[in-house]
C-alpha cells in the first residue's frame, strides 16, 4: 500500500502538482520537511529525538488540520494535546483537594440508597440477603469505576464522560455522552428536589398535623422550587462556598448514618436473619439491580476535574474512595436494618425510621426522618454543582452558545449557573418525580458504557490498527445490548420453551469472542509517558462492565427505552444543526490553544503531540492515527 502510494506521490511530484498528504502528526511534520526539500512526501526518520525537534517547532496548521470529509468531521477525536493545552491555560481556580473531592462523591452519592433502598430490597427482593445485594452491586459498580478512574487520570478535563468519549470516539459521540450526563446532574437534580419535597410534605403531615396548602398545588411542586433556588443563589457566590456547603453537609450526613448504623446495631437480633435468603439468589441479584442505582454520582467528581488540585492524582483517588465508602457504609447499614426489624415487617419507605419506632426509640425516628430532610437537598446541590461544568467544556468546545463558557471576574460561571438554574427549576416545579426516575437511569447507565469503551479504545488503538478496536467494542456494545434485552425477559417471562434461551447464549458467546479478538488484534499501547492508575484486565473488566450496565437498562420499562430514544435523537440533531457548524476542532480553533500553550511549555505540549498519536517509536513510516486514513489532496 505505501509504495503504491509513494509511486503517485513520486508521479504527482514529477508532474509538478502539489501534492498534500494529511495523516497524524509525525507524517504531517515530515510531509511539511519534505515538500520544502521538493521531495516525495513519504520518508523514514530513524531518529526519535529528531522527530521531538520537528513536532517541537512544526507550524501547527500541519498539525490541525480539520478533516474535510463529513464523517471525518462528525467523529473527529480531541488529540489529549489540546486538553494539555486547555489544562494549562484554564480559566477556572483549581482549589479542590482530595478531601473535598471525596465530599463530593461520597455526598452525591449517599442518599435515598441509604434512607430508602435497603428497606425497599430487603422488604420486596432480598430479606436479610440485602447485605449481599449491596456488595454484588458495589462489585458492578467498581467495573464502571474503575474506568472512570483511569480515564479522569489520563483526561483531567471538565466534563467526565463527554471528555472521554471526545478523546477516544469523536465529537458526535461526545454530544451523545454529554446530553445524557445532563440527565445525571441537571434533570436529576430537579427530581431529587421533586422527592424531597414531597417527602417534607408528607413528614408534615404526620408530625404537625398539616401543612400550608400552597406547599401543594396539584402537578405544581413550590417547595421544589424553592429548593433548586436555594442551590442557585449558593453556586452564584462561588464554587469555595459551595464547597463549604458540601463539606459540611456531607459531615453531618456521615453522622446521621453513622447513629443508623450504631442504633441498629445496639437493637440487633440475630434470629431476624433467619432465613438470610427467603428469595434465593435470583431475589439478591433483582435486589442488587436497584441497589445499583443508589452508587450513582460518583462520577460527579470527573466533572469537577477543572478545578482539582493535582487531577491527575486526585481524581482516581476521589472515584475509587467515594465507590469504596458507598458500598461499606451501605452494606452495614442493610445489615443493621435486618437485624433491628425483621424483613417482613420493614417499611420499604422509610425503613430506619419506622424501625426505631417499632423498637420504642420515637426519638430516634424522628432523628432519623429530620436528618434525611437536611441531608437529602445536598444530592440536590451536588447535581447542580456539577451541570454547569459539564456545559462549560462543551461551550468551549463550541457545541453549546459560548455564553456558558463566559467566566466572571470572580471565576465563577455565572450566567451558566444562572441559566442552568432557570431551567432545573422549571423542571423541579412542573414534572413529577416518577416520570423522569426511569429515564436518568437509562441516561446514565449509557453514559458508563461510553466511558467503558473509550477506555478499551484508549488502551488500544495501536497504529497500524487505528479503527479496528473503535469497530469492534462498538459492535461489541450493540450486540450485548440485544443480548441483555433478549435474556432478561425470556427469563422473566412464563412459560418459556427452554430452546429460545439459547439466542441469547448463542449472542454473548459471540460477544465474548468479539472481547477475544479486540485481546489479539489490537495489543496494547506501549505509552510509557503515563505513569497514573491503570486498569488490570483490559479489555475483559471494561467489556464486562458493559454488559451489566446493559442488563441494568433492560430491567427498565419499554417507555423508558423509548424515552432515551427520542431524547438521544434530540442531541444528535443539535449537534448537527448547532455543533457542527461551530465546533471548535472543526474549524482549527485547536491551533490557537497550541499555540498559546506551546509558547509556555513546548516540552508539555510536544510530549502531548507525540502520544496524541500514539507513538510507539520513531521507525514507523507514516503514523496513521487521528482519522485511520490518508487523504491526498491534488491542486
Amino acid at each position: 500500500f505505501f509504495f503504491f502510494l509513494r509511486f503517485f506521490s513520486e508521479f504527482f511530484f514529477l508532474c509538478r502538482v502539489r501534492v498534500r498528504v494529511r495523516v497524524g502528526v509525525r507524517g504531517r511534520v515530515l510531509a511539511l520537511e519534505a515538500a520544502r526539500r521538493g521531495r516525495p512526501a513519504l520518508i523514514m526518520e530513524p531518529d526519535p529525538e529528531g522527530l521531538r525537534r520537528r513536532v517541537r517547532t512544526a507550524p501547527l496548521e500541519m498539525i490541525c488540520q480539520a478533516p474535510v470529509p463529513l464523517t471525518s468531521r462528525l467523529f473527529l477525536r480531541k488529540p489529549l494535546a489540546v486538553v494539555a493545552a486547555e489544562e494549562s491555560e484554564s480559566k477556572l481556580e483549581r482549589h479542590l483537594g482530595l478531601f473535598d473531592l471525596l465530599c463530593l462523591g461520597i455526598g452525591g452519592t449517599i442518599g435515598s440508597g441509604v434512607f430508602v433502598l435497603c428497606g425497599l430490597i430487603a422488604h420486596e427482593y432480598a430479606g436479610p440477603a440485602v447485605v449481599a445485594s449491596w456488595i454484588v452491586a458495589g462489585f458492578g459498580c467498581v467495573l464502571s469505576g474503575l474506568n472512570y478512574a483511569e480515564m479522569s487520570s489520563r483526561v483531567p478535563s471538565a466534563g467526565s464522560s463527554y471528555a472521554y468519549t471526545f478523546v477516544a470516539l469523536g465529537e458526535l459521540p461526545a454530544v451523545v455522552a454529554g446530553w445524557c450526563l445532563t440527565l445525571e446532574y441537571g434533570i436529576s437534580a430537579s427530581a431529587v428536589a421533586r422527592s424531597w419535597a414531597e417527602k417534607l410534605i408528607k413528614w408534615s403531615d404526620d408530625e404537625l398535623g398539616g401543612y400550608p396548602e400552597w406547599l401543594e398545588m396539584g402537578d405544581v411542586n413550590p417547595l421544589a422550587g424553592i429548593m433548586c433556588i436555594a442551590c442557585m443563589l449558593i453556586l452564584l457566590r462561588g464554587v469555595d462556598a459551595g464547597r463549604q456547603v458540601t463539606n459540611f453537609f456531607t459531615g453531618l450526613k456521615l453522622l446521621v448514618v453513622g447513629f443508623m448504623i450504631v442504633g441498629g446495631l445496639l437493637l440487633f437480633k440475630a434470629d431476624n436473619l433467619k432465613p438470610f435468603a427467603p428469595h434465593g439468589s435470583s431475589g439478591i441479584m433483582r435486589g442488587a439491580t436497584s441497589a445499583f442505582f443508589g452508587f450513582l454520582g460518583y462520577d460527579e467528581v470527573c466533572c469537577m476535574a477543572a478545578e482539582a488540585k493535582d487531577p491527575h492524582r486526585n481524581l482516581p483517588l476521589a472515584v475509587g474512595g467515594s465507590i469504596v465508602g458507598v458500598t461499606v457504609l451501605s452494606s452495614v447499614a442493610a445489615l443493621a436494618l435486618v437485624g433491628m426489624q425483621y424483613y417482613e415487617d420493614i417499611d420499604s419507605d422509610s425503613g430506619f425510621a419506622d424501625a426505631f419506632g417499632d423498637r420504642g426509640w420515637e426519638w430516634a425516628q424522628n432523628l432519623v426522618a429530620v436528618g434525611e430532610l437536611l441531608t437529602l437537598p445536598l444530592v440536590v446541590f451536588i447535581s447542580y454543582l456539577a451541570q454547569p461544568r459539564l456545559q462549560y467544556a462543551m461551550a468551549e468546545d463550541g457545541l453549546l452558545p459560548s455564553i456558558f463558557a463566559r467566566v466572571d471576574a470572580n471565576g465563577n460561571l455565572s450566567w451558566n449557573i444562572f441559566i442552568s438554574g432557570v431551567v432545573i427549576t422549571t423542571i423541579a416545579l412542573f414534572v413529577p418525580f416518577s416520570t423522569l426516575d426511569s429515564v436518568i437511569s437509562a441516561g446514565v447507565l449509557v453514559a458508563f458504557n461510553m466511558t467503558n469503551v473509550s477506555l478499551v479504545v484508549t488502551r488500544r488503538r495501536h497504529t497500524s490498527k487505528s479503527g479496528e478496536a473503535t469497530r469492534l467494542m462498538l459492535i461489541y456494545t450493540g450486540v450485548t445490548f440485544v443480548g441483555a434485552l433478549v435474556l432478561r425477559h425470556l427469563v422473566d417471562a412464563e412459560d418459556v420453551h427452554r430452546g429460545f434461551l439459547a439466542f441469547p447464549i448463542v449472542v454473548l458467546l459471540g460477544a465474548a469472542y468479539l472481547v477475544v479478538l479486540v485481546d489479539r488484534t489490537c495489543p496494547e499501547i506501549n505509552d510509557t509517558s503515563y505513569t497514573g492508575f491503570r486498569v488490570p484486565l483490559v479489555p475483559y473488566l471494561p467489556s464486562l462492565g458493559i454488559f451489566v450496565n446493559w442488563y441494568l437498562v433492560a430491567q427498565l420499562e419499554w417507555s423508558a427505552l423509548l424515552w432515551i430514544f427520542c431524547y438521544v435523537s434530540i442531541a444528535v440533531v443539535w449537534y448537527l444543526c448547532y455543533g457542527l457548524r461551530n465546533s471548535v476542532g472543526n474549524r482549527d480553533g485547536w491551533m490557537k490553544k497550541l499555540e498559546v500553550a506551546r509558547s509556555v511549555s513546548p516540552d508539555t505540549v510536544t510530549d502531548a503531540l507525540l502520544f496524541s498519536s500514539h507513538a510507539a517509536n520513531a521507525h514507523d513510516i507514516v503514523d496513521i492515527v487521528d482519522e485511520a486514513q490518508v487523504d491526498i489532496h491534488a491542486e
